[in-house]
């Protein structure tokens, strides 16, 4: 029944799709303002804001749209925001006092507004509304308690995993008969697996793919440095900790998967979906999103796991999204926001289509998310994630290596100029900010 229930869900994402009714320019949820009229006059109208997009964008809409059909106390009017600027309205947003009643904010981004009074607590209001906090994986739960309060409402995990197309690996003999990755443990096995790769690939097909431009060569730096022992500490006390051998450790594999030709160069964000999308790479890792936009794709016959082990212990990048309450919203909607919250949880099998693992253990446990194609396969990656540290600054200090990493894969930058500059400008960012912070 779960599978048809899926399979119906899918359908409906790719008609609306087609059909446009989502309206994505402006709100999603309503077809005419008018035509609804006379069906809102006795609901709560909830105001939702989203950042996603594309492969995201579509679920989550359907989402809404079967929320608004199934209970007659609510209506959710869902705005996509662009998310470049997603983060910097939201903010302000809330500070001149007109905020959404409900929005997504990513777990990494919470202490920021924690920090500045911008969320509500949600205990109570779970507590009315039959939300149980022991059904979440208890490391992403984690993420959005401080103390006795509860910020948010996780709603799935999302992090680094690694794709391979079974085709091109199948030719090369590292596919077992059951679809799976033949590769050695370690790092001497990674190299390998890549270099039977370049040798048995056809021209003009790659070994490995990510994009070289923007954040993916952070998360990836940021996976193994959390799979050495010893390793994954970024900010403690104020202070970076990552400027360490594990750390050079770990930067040293993206250095050698681009000088043995395992990795193109100079590769942008788009680019590196669609070479492995197209066929023109026989792996890469890519956040869990991408699963939705590769399996768009009739001709690319694919599989999906966690990253492999490459150090001393298994570990990953990841975040998760989260449904959360901005203050100096309308305290009469907040008992209705919670309540769609927990819709959007408890039906996280729906959300999966997008590629995230749901947050809610029962969920991931499900037939509806057990029988979906790929998303079990790394569903372990829950407890694999080395979540960040909570920090007000944590974005502004993932930029700063972002940035001086992009330079490393360049070759503008060396190992050593990255951790020792990106080190003494996040330690000199803190302290700034400490002392704003003092009276």
């Amino acid at each position: 029944m779960n599978v048809i229930r899926v399979s119906l869900f899918l359908f409906c994402v790719y008609f609306h799709a087609i059909s446009s009714s989502y309206g994505f320019s402006d709100s999603i949820g309503t077809k005419s303002a008018h035509t609804h009229v006379d069906k809102l006059a006795h609901k709560t109208e909830l105001t939702y804001w989203i950042p996603f997009s594309g492969t995201d964008a579509r679920p989550m809409a359907e989402m809404v749209r079967l929320f608004n059909e199934s209970q007659p106390e609510s209506f959710v009017r869902m705005h996509l925001i662009q998310w470049p600027d997603y983060y910097d309205k939201l903010l302000s947003s809330i500070q001149a006092g007109q905020p959404p009643d409900i929005a997504v904010l990513h777990s990494s981004r919470l202490e920021e507004f924690y920090a500045k009074d911008l969320l509500t607590d949600l205990k109570d209001y779970a507590l009315v509304s039959g939300i149980y906090w022991k059904d979440y994986f208890e490391n992403t739960l984690a993420k959005v308690i401080r103390g006795n309060t509860y910020l948010a409402i996780p709603i799935d995990t999302h992090a680094l995993v690694m794709y391979y197309n079974k085709d091109l690996l199948k030719k090369a003999g590292l596919l077992d008969t059951q679809g799976k990755l033949l590769m050695n443990p370690g790092l001497n096995g990674f190299i390998s697996f890549l270099e039977t790769l370049k040798q048995q690939l056809p021209e003009g097909v790659s070994p490995f793919i990510a994009a070289t431009d923007n954040v993916y060569p952070f998360w990836i730096w940021y996976a193994l440095y959390s799979q050495t022992e010893g390793g994954g500490g970024y900010i403690r006390n104020n202070r970076a900790i990552f400027n360490n051998p594990q750390a050079r450790e770990a930067m040293q594999v993206l250095l050698t998967l681009r000088d043995k030709g395992y990795w193109p160069e100079n590769i942008h964000d788009l680019k590196s979906y669609n070479l492995f999308k197209f066929g023109f790479a026989a792996t890469g890792f890519f956040g869990v999103w991408s699963t939705g936009y590769f399996e768009s794709s009739d001709d690319l016959d694919f599989g999906a796991s966690t990253i492999p082990r490459l150090f001393d212990k298994t570990a990953t990048w990841g975040d998760s999204h989260t449904l959360v309450l901005p203050v100096n919203g309308d305290q009469q909607k907040r008992l209705a926001a919670v309540k769609f919250a927990k819709w959007i949880s408890d039906n996280g099998d729906l959300w999966a289509v997008a590629g995230h693992v749901p947050s809610n253990k029962r969920v991931v446990a499900s037939d509806g998310f057990q029988d979906q194609q790929k998303r079990p396969d790394y569903a372990r990656i829950v407890d694999q994630i080395n979540f960040y540290p909570n920090h007000p600054l944590l974005w502004k200090c993932n930029e700063i290596l972002t940035a001086k990493i992009v330079e490393l894969m360049k070759h503008k930058m060396t190992i050593d100029d990255v951790l020792n500059s990106a080190e003494a400008e996040v330690n000199a960012l803190l302290a700034n900010d400490l002392k704003a912070a003092k009276p």
